[in-house]
């Protein structure tokens, strides 16, 4: 069983970009599953390729753990990371969501991706 939290922090001079890793926050998802918990690229620093490379290795943290499913829920107003997922392979698995806080809903839909064969 996966256990623990993973980040990792991509930084230059300051800060700019995270990737969390982890056992999934629903007990929804079957064993064997772990979730990107968390991914953020500044506004400057994105359309380089420094999202995919977080993701990239989030992904092998996970798959050093046994892990043999990645998922990520995916809020509706983060377009542009729709196609970095899309791009990596990741594949809408129908599932949704909505949380609310503070007054809002956020609405996401997950994200799957099989990483038996990753490397």
């Amino acid at each position: 069983m996966l256990q623990g939290i993973f980040s990792y922090l991509a930084e230059d001079t300051r800060p700019f970009g995270f990737v969390t890793v982890g056992q999934p926050a629903e007990s929804i998802f079957e064993a064997g599953t772990g979730e990107v918990l968390g991914l953020y690229v500044q506004q400057d620093y994105q359309r380089q390729g420094v999202g995919k490379k977080l993701l990239v290795h989030g992904i092998s943290v996970l798959k050093r753990r046994r892990c043999e499913r990645v998922v990520i829920w995916l809020p509706e107003e983060a377009e542009g990371a729709g196609a970095l997922l899309n791009s990596s392979g990741f594949e809408a698995n129908g599932m949704t969501r909505e949380r609310n806080e503070d007054g809002t809903t956020e609405r996401s839909s997950c994200y799957q991706l099989d990483i038996t064969d990753y490397f």
